[in-house]
């Protein structure tokens, strides 16, 4: 009996390699795969800053109200900076990458850093509560463009200054 496998033909085209960094998150905008990792990265470049004032505001916000510089007055201006930090770090982090950088990153940088900086100088909280107001007006003047993930979780957070 003789082996009856069948021998590729010399002149077939080999098959196309796959992907083999993980799950596909989807076409990108270059209409390339992007890799699960990948789509990853820029959702905590995403929501990063925003995640991090939240937790650096609850958990200053545990301090008893006293005079001190960890104390529940203080709170706002506590997160204020570490968001300005994290928005920073966010930009670098996706220049650093080689992306391009999103317009909506470049408009939170904008208006996180000028209002984050009037806040903390002026000692003043209304100022980083102007933040949340300004971004939606600034996305009304492109209105098809999607509602982006992080103002989703900066509601929650407007919610949660508003009810403290």
């Amino acid at each position: 009996m003789t082996d009856a496998s069948p021998t590729p033909a010399p002149h077939s085209p080999s098959p196309t390699p796959t992907p083999t960094a993980g799950p596909t998150a989807g076409p990108g905008p270059n209409g390339k795969i992007k890799s699960a990792a990948q789509g990853a990265g820029n959702l905590w470049t995403d929501i990063g800053p925003v995640l991090s004032f939240v937790i650096v505001y609850n958990l200053v916000r545990r301090f008893p109200d006293t005079q001190e510089l960890l104390s529940k007055g203080n709170a706002i201006y506590w997160a204020t900076g570490v968001f300005m930090v994290a928005v920073i770090a966010a930009i670098g982090w996706t220049l650093a990458k080689g992306r391009r950088l999103p317009p909506m990153l470049m408009i939170t940088g904008v208006v996180v850093l000028v209002f984050g900086t009037m806040t903390i100088v002026l000692h003043d909280p209304k100022f980083a509560y102007y933040k949340p107001t300004i971004q939606p007006l600034v996305r009304q003047r492109h209105p098809r463009q999607p509602r982006h993930r992080t103002e989703y979780l900066e509601d929650g957070v407007r919610t949660c200054l508003s009810a403290a």
